[in-house]
């Protein structure tokens, strides 16, 4: 999750898994639904249980990846990155490339 976009609907599908173990209906059993998802997903100071929403998280993890990137250009990470993915230019002003890697 920390070095590839995770698509939406799989995103969806995950949040869906979670608030249906949490409370709503399976195949063979129905459950009480005690909170809705949006509370699950709330702070813990009001009651929620703190979920993260995967699709800004996922965000997150990346932005974190191109920060250690920018930072850390110097280590075999980034000089073999850059000598594959960008190796006349800079990061931040690299166009998107016929070929990208999902990483």
């Amino acid at each position: 999750m920390s070095h590839f976009k995770i698509p939406s609907y799989l995103i969806q599908k995950i949040h869906s898994k979670c608030s249906s173990f949490f409370g709503g209906k399976r195949e063979d059993e129905r459950k009480i639904t005690w909170m809705s998802w949006k509370k699950l997903c709330g702070n813990k100071t009001s009651g929620g249980l703190g979920f993260q929403n995967l699709s800004i998280f996922n965000l997150a993890l990346l932005a974190k990846l191109a920060w250690k990137l920018l930072r850390d250009g110097d280590s075999l990470w980034g000089k073999s990155t850059k000598a594959r993915y960008f190796p006349h230019t800079d990061f931040l002003s690299v166009p998107i490339g016929s070929n990208p890697s999902w990483g």
